[in-house]
C-alpha cells in the first residue's frame, strides 16, 4: 500500500479513483491508493475505513481515451471527446452522444485554426428549438474546456443565464455526465451546494467550473477561459463589449 502522492506498489494494478480525493456526499473516494486483488478492488485507510468491490461491480479505467489518439485535428479531438460522453436522460439514455451533421458544421466553424494554430472564432451563437440536445451539447463543450482536449491549466469555465437556477441546468447535466464517465469522474471534485466542479488531476488540473447568474456587476475579476450563456436572447441587458 502506498501513501498519497507516491507510486503504486504494483505497476500492474490500476487505480479506479485518482489519489488524494476527499469525500463528497455519498460518493466513495480515497486518500490512499486503490489496490487490486484477483477477486476484488479494495480501498484501505480511507476516511471512512476500508471498502471492497467485486470486480463485476466496477470497470477498469481506460489508459487511452478516444480524443488522445494520434493524428486527430483540433475539431476531431473535440468531436471524439463529445462522442465519448453518455446521454443521461430520455429515450437514448445509456447510449453515447452522436454528433449530427449540423452540429459538426457548427463545431468546425468554431474550432477551425489559422496558419498559426489559433482559433480565429472566439464567440459563437447557436439557436435551436427545444428537445434538440442543446443542454447536452453545451454541457459537453463545458467539460471539453474544463478537463478535455480544450482544457487549460487552471482554467475558468462558467455557465451563465438569466438566473442561477437556469445556469444550474448546465451544471446538473455536466455532473450527470461525469457520474457515468469513470475516467473523467475520477479527476474531479463536485461541490453541489455551490454548483462548482474542480479538476484535481490530469489535463486541466487546477481548473474550475462555476454556475453564475447574469448579475455582471458582482462578477468583476473573473478570467474565463470558456463561457456558456444559456438563453442569451432573453437576457435583460446586453452590451456590445
Amino acid at each position: 500500500m502506498s501513501r498519497k502522492g507516491s507510486a503504486h506498489p504494483d505497476s500492474s494494478a490500476q487505480c479506479l479513483y485518482c489519489q488524494g480525493r476527499t469525500a463528497v456526499g455519498a460518493r466513495l473516494v480515497c486518500r490512499w491508493q486503490l489496490i487490486s486483488s484477483p477477486s476484488c478492488w479494495i480501498i484501505r485507510n480511507g476516511p471512512q475505513g476500508s471498502f471492497g468491490f467485486a470486480q463485476s461491480e466496477v470497470s477498469a479505467l481506460r489508459s487511452t481515451l478516444p480524443w488522445e489518439a494520434p493524428g486527430l485535428s483540433r475539431v476531431e479531438r473535440v468531436v471524439a471527446f463529445l462522442e465519448d460522453l453518455p446521454i443521461t436522460q430520455g429515450s437514448l439514455a445509456g447510449t453515447k452522444l452522436q454528433i449530427r451533421d449540423w452540429q459538426r458544421d457548427f463545431l468546425e466553424a468554431i474550432y477551425a485554426e489559422d496558419e498559426t494554430g489559433r482559433r480565429p472564432v472566439r464567440t459563437a451563437v447557436t439557436s435551436m428549438a427545444r428537445k434538440n440536445g442543446k443542454t447536452q451539447l453545451v454541457a459537453g463543450l463545458g467539460l471539453c474546456h474544463l478537463l478535455g482536449p480544450e482544457a487549460e491549466g487552471r482554467g475558468e469555465v462558467y455557465a451563465a443565464a438569466n438566473d442561477k437556477a437556469q445556469a444550474g441546468k448546465t451544471f446538473s447535466e455536466m455532473v450527470a455526465i461525469l457520474d457515468e464517465h469513470p475516467e473523467l469522474d475520477a479527476r474531479v471534485n463536485v461541490i453541489k451546494f455551490s454548483k462548482r466542479i474542480e479538476v484535481l488531476s490530469g489535463h486541466g488540473k487546477g481548473s474550475i467550473f462555476q454556475a453564475l447568474s447574469a448579475d455582471a456587476s458582482t462578477k468583476q475579476g473573473l478570467s474565463p477561459s470558456f463561457t456558456i450563456y444559456d438563453e442569451l436572447g432573453t437576457a435583460p441587458k446586453r452590451s456590445a463589449s
